[in-house]
């Protein structure tokens, strides 16, 4: 039965973060009804309480045990009463899926993928692998950054009859886009850095380790713009190091360099499907800042694609390549501009259709 316009009622299922924005943003063009409910983690912090890694284990097999979170759970669907429900992201929501499929066996599940595998290891990945497969049967619809996680899943993950799978590319409001071009930071050659450089940072990994790479960047003679932190960095002329800046100020400074660097420590990682299959949020944030994007020739398929429609790419072999690049100021001033102007079409407005195309499939 054919669905009334305006009809659909979602409930989105995650932690308080800058993606929920979007997808409620996405959704709201098309929906007559978007709540959300946050997942059991955030619950529980907001409780001054952690889950375990045992008590997931059990949660994600057996559907969740803490009374307190299912009564809020149980309230607001049966209040609410979605005929679709958005959980996010990646292998974090795979126990309040299986415990929303067996108490609510007629609402359909989406999970938005975001991020996959988050494993750096063959364990870890072989792990996620197995969670994931777990509750495949209880899952209507994935939703994947760019059509390489597509593939990677259907090859690698998920097997014989597995959920639809969709390509919404994931992108902040418009009205987080950044809305006055600011002035060059400077004439010379320049890069800003936007990934992690505090190695204290509990979300700190072996690929956020870029120190030997900074350093290369400055001796070729870029001008290298970066957070400060308590790590230490060795002096040089050619080093700017800025207060950290929320995404917001990231945002709205960004466009002011020649390009955003996304660099991980590549070496560092025994396996590295996470970069080639993510979008990651440091490069949401510098389309949307409408900043040319610099990244290595080798890897990250998925930003690649994700920056197939922005054009604003500069590619290169390596640090005296990428100086060579830059040095060509007409060039940076033609892939600023462009960049400038492409950043409209990375909104989370404009992915409103694939949100609706995803709901009128499964529903």
């Amino acid at each position: 039965m054919p669905r009334e316009p305006g009809s659909t009622r979602i409930c989105l299922l995650g932690p308080p973060i800058e993606h929920r924005e979007s997808i409620l943003t996405a959704v709201r063009t098309f929906a007559s009804e978007v709540t959300w409910l946050p997942d059991l983690g955030t619950y529980l912090r907001s409780h001054g309480k952690r889950r375990s890694g045992a008590r997931r284990f059990i949660d994600m097999t057996h559907g969740i045990g803490n009374t307190s979170y299912l009564d809020l759970l149980k309230s607001e669907i049966e209040r609410v009463k979605p005929s679709l429900v958005i959980a996010y992201w990646g292998t974090l929501p795979l126990s309040e899926i299986r415990t929303l499929r067996c108490s609510y066996p007629d609402i359909k599940i989406a999970l938005v993928m975001l991020c996959y595998p988050l494993g750096l290891s063959t364990g870890e990945i072989l792990r996620q692998h197995l969670a994931l497969r777990s509750v495949t049967r209880f899952i209507d619809a994935i939703v994947c950054p760019t059509n390489d996680m597509v593939v990677y899943l259907q090859q690698r993950v998920l097997g014989k009859n597995p959920p639809h799978l969709h390509v919404v590319q994931p992108c902040w409001p418009k009205g987080m886009l950044a809305s006055e071009r600011p002035l060059p930071a400077m004439e010379a050659p320049n890069l800003i850095f936007a990934g992690r450089t505090d190695m204290q940072s509990k979300n700190f990994q072996k690929g956020d380790d870029v120190r030997a790479s900074l350093q290369e960047i400055l001796d070729a003679g870029l001008h290298l713009y970066h957070a400060s932190s308590s790590t230490a960095f060795a002096p040089h002329p050619k080093r700017h190091a800025f207060t950290p800046l929320g995404v917001t100020g990231l945002i709205n400074g960004m466009a002011a360099y020649d390009a955003s660097l996304i660099m991980y420590n590549l070496d560092a990682c025994r396996r590295r499907e996470r970069f080639d299959l993510t979008v990651p949020d440091r490069l949401i944030s510098s389309v949307a800042a409408g900043v040319p994007i610099a990244i290595s020739r080798e890897g990250y398929s998925a930003s690649k694609s994700y920056l197939r429609r922005y054009g604003a790419m500069i590619e290169f072999s390596d640090w005296n390549d990428l100086y060579r690049k830059l040095a060509d100021r007409g060039r940076v001033r033609a892939a600023k501009q462009q960049a400038w102007e492409n950043r409209l079409y990375y909104t989370a407005e404009n992915s409103g259709a694939e949100y609706e195309a995803l709901a009128g499939t499964i529903l």
